[in-house]
């Protein structure tokens, strides 16, 4: 498949400081975008403020981050006009939109639900996410995905002369951190944005902490030993700490020690184990 051009975009938006509807709304005040072609070279941006509807008072932690002010708010555009002009922005040329993780994605979609404007991002067939991507080809686990400001600097990206925080500079560092980890194993990490896609999206994983719940299967929570790969012997009872199991392990090929960790979570493929070694 042939792909006509990459889209990475970025959002700043401001949290809630009253429920709306019964939850907090994290309403969009900046869309910042960098469109790339095939070789992943920029060739045009987007960037725009957005006039807030909801939330009328900027927290202090958007204020201190971003330092965009209530009076440059009060002359933009409210998100509907804004929203048309990126749509527009855009065009209609098959598009791969790439973020820093999902969250952007769905803070986007209840920002289109809040203004009844639909449920789905008419402008993205295909999908990555480039923190997932970076993560893996850094060799990190998964519970030690970077920010962006910190993949950048393993990345030996600069940054002195960029706006972190704000939305079109996180992209174009965004557009930078996916030039820099690039190989041929990014195109497996494009999806097509189909109903799965958005069913994926909106599942809520779910960490596991009753060790008699039937989705566990205890064999699968005994973890190998990191020096020779033999499966460890479990020497003492999983105890249930901080949504985690807590136990100590013994190889008896490394005549090793180690206490261990493993946190369970339901996520929307299935139940994952993640596990934490520390030898003693």
């Amino acid at each position: 498949m042939v792909f006509m051009q990459y889209i990475i975009f970025d959002l700043e938006w401001n949290n809630g400081n009253r429920p709306i509807k019964g939850s907090f709304f994290d309403e969009i005040i900046e869309i910042g975008a960098v469109r790339l072609d095939e070789r992943l070279n920029p060739v045009d941006t987007f960037s725009r403020l957005i006039k807030p509807t909801a939330n009328l008072r900027l927290s202090s932690l958007v204020k201190r981050l971003t330092h965009i002010n209530k009076d440059e708010l009060s002359n933009a555009k409210h998100f509907k006009p804004v929203y048309a002009d990126f749509l527009k922005w855009c065009g209609l040329a098959e598009t791969t939109v790439v973020t820093w993780s999902t969250m952007d994605i769905q803070v986007l979609l209840k920002n289109l639900v809040f203004h009844k404007m639909g449920d789905a991002l008419e402008f993205m067939h295909h999908f990555a996410d480039v923190q997932q991507f970076v993560r893996e080809k850094l060799g990190l686990d998964a519970g030690r995905s970077p920010g962006l400001s910190a993949a950048a600097e393993i990345l030996g990206i600069k940054c002195d002369d960029m706006d972190m925080h704000r939305a079109l500079d996180d992209a174009i560092v965004t557009a930078k951190c996916l030039k820099s980890a690039y190989n041929e194993d990014f195109l497996s990490f494009i999806k097509p944005a189909d109903s799965d896609f958005y069913k994926r999206l909106a599942f809520k994983a779910k960490v596991i902490f009753d060790y008699d719940n039937r989705l566990i299967k205890k064999s699968l929570m005994v973890p190998s030993c990191p020096c020779c790969g033999l499966m460890l012997k479990r020497s003492s009872a999983f105890t249930p700490r901080s949504k985690a199991f807590d136990a100590s392990f013994f190889c008896g090929g490394c005549d090793t020690h180690f206490n261990g960790r493993v946190r369970v979570k339901q996520e929307y493929d299935g139940i994952v184990y993640i596990k934490k070694l520390n030898e003693l």
